[in-house]
């Protein structure tokens, strides 16, 4: 069984507000909305961490990273992973 441990990064909505205390965004307040910026993965039992980012690799290479680790899992343990 091949076991994959993953840490996915993300970075947050950016958007523009008149207060700090109790707000409400809608999408036109948004300047750039929240996407994932890298991960680093692990075969469990193995040393080898795989890492990838945007700013290394362009986002459709990490994708493509991405696809490939977890299509050859059978279970995934994510970090603080939804």
């Amino acid at each position: 069984m091949k076991i994959l441990t993953i840490d996915i990064e993300n970075r947050p909505n950016l958007g523009y507000v008149w207060s700090l205390w109790d707000q409400s965004l809608g999408l036109s307040q948004l300047v750039e909305v929240a996407e994932t910026i890298s991960f680093a993965a692990k075969w469990h039992g193995k040393k080898e961490v795989e890492f990838y980012s945007t700013y290394h690799h362009g986002k459709e290479e990490m994708l493509a990273q991405a696809h490939r680790l977890l299509s050859e899992a059978d279970v995934v343990v994510g970090y603080n992973s939804k």
